[in-house]
């Protein structure tokens, strides 16, 4: 569909309650393009907010018009990027040859809970626009109540001045974007074409810091790591018990961001419950006690029926990949997407075994 005039609301359904509106979509817009694109169910209801006409082409035209021209891959790739851009302040109101331009070249990038994006002190070359989840950065300082006016102005100046860096040294490769994000950063002026270009002596550099944001960070990776796998929400709270005073001390300096981001709180201790969770960081052990958190003979039990489940599903992979009839009558494409399946398969068995072997013989 593409809406011609009018307004429509894209709804999220809430368990008895009345559908709530997360999008609102205007002349311009188009929506529906991805369940064609994927031959599956909509993913959301879409009602019109006001009288409204919208263009509507069917399945079949849609494949005609469409998959005659283009592969599937670079289709889903562009529809979900423009798709993006047009829905965001920064680019609404771009034209269509700035949008494909930005969608041609920008890469859509899967993070994990926990994953570092970037750390502090290393050259970063890339712009970020979030289409979905949250980035851990600034946000406990910025909305902490207890932060002083000192204290999130720092982190605003620091995050305008690396914008201003990734701006000007983006330029060259996406002068519409860049430029407007230049013109909308505190203390700016003129045109970011003109700005003078960055350079790495500019800006001094702290090994010690460096470590020790590095080793906060993989500390927080390895904790969120053993909640995905052992599926404990991030609401529940956990124990971390550490034996070192080094680590120890380091995370306690910084106990507001290790609650903000893994929901935990650091005590110093050598001891080692029967029923825990480990880690390693950089050689410090990480033990997360599980007694009252998860229940050990229900998550044996259903990690033995997961790894039975992906054990099953690598079989069928691993056969239907060695037969030579399908790699040879199979598109290049189809291959290529029943062995990503397989990789993510091997991955998530991976996952689910190291899990298993923490709980033992229970």
């Amino acid at each position: 569909y593409i809406v011609y005039s009018g307004r429509v609301e894209v709804l999220r359904e809430k368990y008895a309650n009345e559908p709530e509106a997360i999008a609102e979509l205007q002349r311009g817009d188009i929506f529906g393009e991805m369940a064609l694109l994927e031959s599956g169910i909509r993913r959301r209801s879409v009602r019109c907010a006001a009288t409204s006409v919208l263009l509507s082409l069917g399945k079949w035209e849609f494949d005609s018009l469409v998959f005659s021209r283009l592969t599937r891959a670079a289709i889903v790739n562009a529809v979900q990027k423009i798709g993006f851009l047009r829905r965001i302040p920064l680019s609404r109101q771009w034209s269509p040859h700035a949008l494909s331009s930005f969608a041609r070249f920008a890469e859509f990038r899967d993070l994990r809970a926990g994953e570092i994006v970037f750390r502090a002190g290393v050259v970063n070359p890339f712009f970020y626009l979030i289409q979905e989840g949250e980035l851990e950065v600034a946000k406990a300082t910025m909305y902490d109540p207890e932060a002083s006016a000192g204290q999130k102005n720092a982190v605003k100046h620091t995050l305008f001045e690396m914008m201003g860096v990734i701006v000007r040294l983006l330029h060259p490769m996406i002068p519409f974007l860049s430029e407007e994000i230049w013109s909308r950063l505190p203390g700016s002026r003129g045109f970011v074409a003109a700005a003078r270009y960055p350079s790495a002596d500019e800006y001094r550099t702290d090994e010690g810091v460096i470590e020790e944001v590095a080793l906060l960070q993989d500390t927080l990776t390895e904790i969120r790591r053993i909640r995905g796998e052992m599926e404990i929400a991030l609401k529940v709270p956990l124990e971390v018990r550490v034996a070192e005073m080094s680590l120890y001390g380091l995370l306690s300096e910084h106990s507001r961001a290790v609650w903000d981001a893994a929901r935990c709180t650091v005590l110093l201790s050598t001891q080692e419950p029967a029923f825990a969770a480990t880690g390693v960081v950089a050689g410090h052990r990480l033990v997360i006690p599980l007694e009252g958190v998860v229940d050990r003979q229900a998550e044996v039990a259903r990690l033995d029926k997961e790894l039975a489940k992906v054990s099953k599903d690598v079989d069928g992979l691993e056969k239907r990949l060695s037969n030579p009839d399908f790699a040879a009558r199979a598109k290049p494409e189809v291959v290529a997407d029943f062995r990503d399946k397989l990789d993510s398969a091997k991955r998530r068995q991976d996952a689910l075994s190291a899990a298993r072997n923490r709980l033992g013989g229970a």
